[in-house]
């Protein structure tokens, strides 16, 4: 066991320490300073604080109490992934404000997992960088680690792939991230940041999402904001199909209805809400690969629905995208 001994930062009584966002702003202080002065202020922080984890037994058994993000629903559906994802405000803190969404519903957990993430991150790198399958890829999607450090030190500041790796050491679970491929599958960030962070048995219950999409001057998708997708269940499915309805009942992403001849209605696949089918039999021929199965007719005024068929994970994510 350490004692205070181990450091030679000055001691602070119960009272002087206060809450979490005093220690940020000790951490913040010893960052403008040498990268060792802020290792040895967050071993002092640790000392103070004890254990730098939280407890991840009481989880919600549902989101319905958050709101869902309707743009980044849309980039959801862009790429046929499945989920709610949750409104998280982008104040500089929407990774810490996405977790704590997690395990409360709401971000007043995100200052404690900010300073528990740099302390972690401080006193315990070698652990840290065990947690991402190819860690040297990192170089290409994030800072260096003494910069995602210095970063988390300090309130509203970035965070980066290595911030998610010292996260998953505060939650003692995996983390999972999901980026779009807003730049095509190939891109390089899309096998880098889909994946799992950290090497823990068990997984955060959500994912996270980056996202977007913000455009750069060489039109590049340029993720910005964290977020936590929800499983998504059939009441937000209809929710969402009534806000695509129009006054005459036909869905919002098609011009008319649709009756091929066989007497069947034809589902199109996410991605094709563009697409205006009429009553041309080689029309529906030549979106194959977009319709997804044929349901029997209804009624003599046939629609086409343009519905989003995604597979679902019973786990949340965490999704990053761009506001």
């Amino acid at each position: 066991m350490r004692c205070w001994t181990s450091t030679d930062q000055e001691y602070l009584c119960r009272k002087c320490r206060g809450g979490f966002d005093k220690g940020i702003k000790r951490l913040e202080e010893a960052s403008h300073q040498i990268i060792q002065h802020l290792i040895k202020s967050a071993d002092r922080e640790a000392l103070l604080g004890g254990d730098a984890t939280v407890n991840m037994t009481d989880l919600p058994d549902t989101y319905a109490s958050v709101d869902t993000d309707m743009n980044a629903y849309e980039l959801l559906r862009r790429h046929d992934i499945r989920g709610r994802p949750l409104l998280t405000p982008g104040d500089g803190n929407c990774l810490f404000n996405s977790i704590s969404i997690i395990l409360i519903c709401n971000t007043k957990m995100a200052s404690e997992l900010r300073y528990k993430t740099c302390i972690q991150m401080a006193t315990r790198k070698d652990r840290v960088l065990e947690g991402h399958r190819n860690i040297d890829d990192l170089f290409i999607v994030s800072p260096d680690y003494d910069e995602s450090l210095i970063a988390c030190a300090r309130a509203t500041e970035f965070s980066s792939a290595r911030t998610i790796l010292g996260l998953s050491h505060v939650l003692q679970h995996k983390v999972i991230s999901v980026y779009p491929p807003e730049n095509g599958p190939s891109y390089e960030a899309v096998r880098i940041l889909t994946t799992e962070f950290g090497s823990f048995q068990h997984e955060l219950p959500l994912s996270i999402l980056l996202m977007g999409p913000k455009k750069g001057n060489g039109k590049m998708w340029l993720p910005n904001h964290f977020l936590p997708i929800a499983p998504q269940s059939s009441d937000d499915d209809a929710a969402h199909d009534d806000e695509k309805q129009t006054e005459d009942g036909v869905c919002g992403g098609c011009d008319d209805d649709v009756l091929n001849d066989d007497g069947n209605v034809y589902e199109v696949d996410a991605g094709v809400d563009d697409y205006h089918a009429d009553n041309d039999n080689n029309q529906i021929d030549n979106i194959e690969g977009m319709v997804r199965r044929k349901k029997p007719l209804r009624s003599q005024a046939a629609q086409l629905s343009c519905m989003m068929v995604m597979g679902q994970r019973q786990t949340m994510k965490l999704m990053i995208l761009t506001t």
